[in-house]
């Protein structure tokens, strides 16, 4: 072959048409790479969030609502029945909630505690007693839950 055949054959539509295929199938490879390696990692974030699903929402007993099971002993909440409710202060609220493992906790609520009902948030104002209610928060040196979330607990009818 000599240099202006080669030259010939570079210039060619048949050369034209074999680099332009092999440059489409190097981007679909990619292209189906790139999706293989997505899908992987998706599939392997899903598989580890099914397997702590209960671990990180509520132990190991799940109840109604998705919520912890009442039986279970929660060190950062307490899921129970408000029994009454002081006004300490103007920025913040006691809650004595009867729960299934005390017969009585102390919840403290400041001015940065998030109150749910469904999808609204609501004020520590808007509480009232007999109230089904979860509270997570954290404890302080008195053993009160010191409240970062209190959902309040659908009625059932």
């Amino acid at each position: 072959m000599t240099y202006e055949s080669l030259r010939a054959f570079i210039n060619s539509k048949l050369f034209a048409g074999i680099v332009t295929g092999v440059c489409i199938t190097l981007v679909i490879i990619c292209i189906f790479e790139t999706g293989v390696m997505v899908g992987y990692h998706e599939s392997n974030y899903s598989s580890r969030w099914g397997e702590n699903y209960t671990r990180n929402f509520g132990g190991e007993s799940m109840g109604m609502h998705g919520l912890p099971d009442a039986s279970q002993p929660m060190p950062d909440g307490i899921m129970g029945k408000i029994v009454s409710i002081t006004h300490a202060t103007a920025s913040s609220t006691e809650l004595a909630i009867s729960g299934s493992q005390h017969p009585e906790e102390k919840v403290l609520i400041a001015s940065d505690t998030i109150i749910r009902d469904h999808q609204n948030t609501l004020s520590p104002a808007s509480l009232s007693v007999d109230e089904e209610v979860v509270v997570l928060g954290s404890p302080d040196t008195n053993g009160e839950i010191v409240a970062k979330l209190v959902r309040i607990i659908p009625t059932q009818n």
